[in-house]
């Protein structure tokens, strides 16, 4: 755990990270303490016998059984850990989350929702205008082509 916050710390300096955990027995011990008292981090206790409390992390891990690890077997652990960390920089860079307005965990973390927002609402009114047009002239061309049936029918 301590090489993960390090590496979390590292990569991005001046957050302030908290830690969720339940209440399990791992969480209680010395090292555990140690460790968040080390690195001044916020120790968020779920409540007990209330895993829904923990829902973020519990997705998160339901999302890596069925999208990052599945059912593929793995020559060794070093593999595993290659495709986890693979998966998780997907997740997190790439992957839109419905839960987060269909955005990267990344925007949020970055600040940078407020401008990928817009974007996306540009996008939606440019292909609207785009479509509005499209449909006006194939409406002006469904119309020039009945005028032309209807002439055929007079002579």
């Amino acid at each position: 755990m301590r090489a993960v916050v390090e590496s979390a710390l590292k990569k991005y300096p001046g957050e302030k990270p908290r830690i969720v955990t339940d209440n399990g027995v791992q969480f209680k011990s010395k090292d555990s303490r140690q460790l968040i008292k080390d690195f001044s981090l916020k120790d968020i206790k779920i409540r007990v016998r209330h895993p829904e409390s923990n829902g973020k992390i519990e997705r998160f891990h339901r999302s890596l059984r069925e999208e990052g690890l599945s059912e593929k077997q793995y020559k060794d652990k070093y593999q595993a850990l290659e495709i986890i960390d693979n998966w998780v920089n997907y997740y997190n860079n790439e992957r839109l989350h419905a839960g987060l307005k269909y955005l990267t965990p990344n925007d949020y973390l970055s600040d940078k929702v407020e401008e990928r927002l817009a974007v996306r609402r540009e996008k939606f009114a440019r292909a609207k205008r785009e479509r509005r047009e499209a449909n006006k002239n194939l409406y002006k061309q469904i119309v020039k082509e009945q005028k032309v049936i209807a002439e055929i029918k007079v002579v």
